[in-house]
C-alpha cells in the first residue's frame, strides 16, 4: 500500500492490508491521507511557516491541496512557496455567475477589493446580481460580510472536496481561513481542524464559539496561546494540540557556511506595530553614543516604513540604521548568519495584536544568531534569558540597549549564546516533530471518525448527510 513503511513488516501488511474494514489509527498512520488546505493568500512572502509546513507535509506523503481565499499578484515570494503553486486554488475560481446577463465579472472579480472598501452595500448588491444569492439565515449573512464573494463558491468546492476524495480540510489561520473551513466542513461532512497562531487569535478571531466547539482539532504554538485559549475562551483543553512554528532548516543549512559579522545587527519582520521596531530604533541611538562601528539592518517593508524612516532621520542615525526593504527568502537568510544579533523587541498593540513566535528569530537561533527581544507572548518560551539571548520588559529601551551592548562587546559570550540558541532550537522546534503532531492528530480523527461512521451504519443502515446551502429563503 501506498505510504507503508517497509521496516513495519508483517504488522504494516495484517493492518494496512487485510481486510478493507478494518479502519483504525494504525491504518491512517500508514494511509496517504488527502487534505484541503486552506490559507488567506497564496503564495506569500511573510508567513513562510505556512509554506514551510505545507512542504514537510508533501515530503511525508500527504496529498495536500492549497485553498487560497485570495490571489496574490506580483511582488517578491517565499521560494518553498512558489514551488507549491502548482497545488494552489483559488476560491475565486469557483464563483459562478447566475446567468449571462454579467460580461464583466472577471473585471469586477480584479476590483473586489477596492469596491468592497469603497461601498460595501454596492459590493453585497454586485455580489447578488452575479452570484444569485439573496437574503438567507442571519449567519449566512455574516459569514457572507466577512468572506465577502467567496462564500459564493463554498458549495462548488464542498462538491470538489466530496468527489475529489478528500477526508479533512485544515485552515493554516483561526480567521478567514477557519471560517470556510467551518462552513465547507457542514457542507461536505469532512471534519475541519485549524490553527491559532497570533492577530488570528488575539484580534480577528470571529464566531470563536462555533470554531472551538466545531473543530475536531486545535494546533496552537505556545503555551501562552493554549492558556489564552482556555482560560479566556473556554476551549475544552484535550481539542488543543501544541504545535511548534515551522521552519525550512534545509535553506537555513544553505547558509551556514558564512562568516559572522560581529558587527551587524539585523530585524527580519514585516514593518508592523507588534515588531517594535520603534523601539529598536531608539534603542540604537543609545548603542551609538558609545559604538560608531554596527550598523542595524531592517529587512521588510510594512505600513510604518514612512515613520520608521523618519525617526531614523530625526535621531540622526542614517548612518547606523539601513532600511533594506523586502528580499528573497535566501537573502534575509543570508543576512541573519552573518549577523551577530537579532534585535525584534516585540510589544502588545493597543488593538490587543501581539507576535506569536516570530519564524525569524527561530531561524536566527538555528544559524547561532543570539536574539534581543521582549517578554511578549510565547516568545519566552523560544529564548532563555541569559542563556540563549536576552529579553526585557516592552519599552525598556535602556535596558535593550545594555543587551545590546553586551553582545557588541563580548565576543564570547555572543559565541556562547549563538551555540546554546542552536541547541535551544535543534532539541525543542525540530520540524520534523512538528509536522508529526498535525499528522498525528489527524491519523485520530480520521480513526475515529472511520469507527464511529462504520459503527453508525451497523446500527441504522444510515449514513450522514452533508449539509446544503439554500440559495435563498
Amino acid at each position: 500500500m501506498e505510504g507503508c513503511d517497509a521496516t513495519d513488516g508483517p504488522r504494516c501488511q495484517d493492518s494496512c492490508h487485510g481486510v478493507n474494514d478494518r479502519f483504525s489509527e494504525h491504518y491512517y498512520k500508514e494511509k496517504s491521507m488527502k487534505i484541503a488546505f486552506i490559507t488567506n493568500s497564496f503564495p506569500v512572502l511573510y508567513n513562510s511557516f505556512t509554506a514551510n509546513e505545507i512542504a514537510q507535509l508533501v515530503q511525508r506523503g500527504v496529498d495536500v491541496s492549497i485553498l487560497s481565499l485570495r490571489r496574490r499578484a506580483g511582488g517578491v515570494s517565499n521560494e518553498v512557496s512558489l514551488a507549491l503553486s502548482n497545488r494552489a486554488l483559488y476560491l475565486a475560481d469557483f464563483l459562478k455567475k447566475r446567468d449571462g446577463r454579467i460580461r464583466i465579472r472577471k473585471t469586477l472579480l480584479l476590483a473586489e477589493g477596492r469596491i468592497r472598501r469603497l461601498s460595501p452595500w454596492l459590493y453585497d448588491r454586485l455580489g447578488q446580481m452575479m452570484f444569485g444569492i439573496k437574503g438567507g439565515k442571519p449567519e449566512d449573512k455574516q459569514y457572507r460580510s466577512l468572506l465577502g464573494w467567496n462564500w459564493h463558491a463554498l458549495e462548488e468546492v464542498a462538491s470538489l472536496l466530496r468527489r475529489g476524495g478528500y477526508e479533512l480540510i485544515h485552515a493554516g489561520f483561526g480567521n478567514r481561513p477557519a471560517e470556510a473551513a467551518m462552513i465547507l466542513s457542514r457542507l461536505s461532512g469532512l471534519p475541519f481542524t485549524f490553527e491559532a497562531h497570533a492577530y488570528d487569535l488575539f484580534v480577528d478571531f470571529p464566531f470563536a464559539e462555533q470554531k472551538l466547539a466545531e473543530a475536531a482539532s486545535i494546533f496552537t504554538i505556545s503555551h501562552y496561546n493554549s492558556s489564552y485559549l482556555v482560560e479566556e475562551l473556554g476551549c475544552r483543553p484535550e481539542k488543543i494540540a501544541l504545535m511548534r512554528v515551522t521552519f525550512n532548516r534545509e535553506h537555513c543549512d544553505r547558509v551556514t557556511h558564512i562568516q559572522k559579522d560581529p558587527n551587524l545587527i539585523v530585524a527580519v519582520c514585516r514593518l508592523h506595530p507588534i515588531k517594535g521596531l520603534g523601539d529598536a530604533i531608539e534603542a540604537i541611538s543609545l548603542v551609538a553614543r558609545t559604538n560608531k562601528q554596527f550598523r542595524f539592518v531592517i529587512v521588510g517593508t510594512g505600513p510604518l516604513e514612512a515613520e520608521l524612516k523618519a525617526k531614523v532621520r530625526t535621531l540622526g542615525l542614517e548612518k547606523y540604521v539601513i532600511f533594506q526593504g523586502s528580499v528573497g527568502n535566501e537573502k534575509a537568510l543570508e543576512l541573519m548568519a552573518s549577523a551577530g544579533i537579532l534585535l525584534l523587541p516585540s510589544v502588545i498593540a493597543p488593538d490587543g495584536d501581539r507576535d506569536g513566535i516570530p519564524t525569524s528569530m527561530i531561524e536566527a537561533m538555528y544559524l547561532r544568531t543570539p536574539v534581543v527581544s521582549t517578554r511578549v507572548s510565547g516568545i519566552p518560551e523560544l529564548v532563555d534569558d541569559g542563556i540563549n539571548g536576552f529579553l526585557t520588559e516592552p519599552g525598556d529601551i535602556e535596558k535593550m540597549a545594555d543587551r545590546v551592548r553586551q553582545l557588541l562587546n563580548d565576543n564570547d559570550l555572543r559565541s556562547s549564546m549563538g551555540a546554546k540558541a542552536r541547541d535551544k532550537i535543534e532539541r525543542d522546534f525540530y520540524e520534523r516533530d512538528t509536522v508529526d503532531i498535525l499528522m498525528g492528530q489527524w491519523r485520530k480523527i480520521l480513526g475515529s471518525a472511520q469507527k464511529a461512521d462504520k459503527a453508525g451504519s451497523l446500527e441504522t443502515g444510515l449514513t450522514s448527510t452533508p449539509l446544503k446551502m439554500k440559495a435563498s429563503e
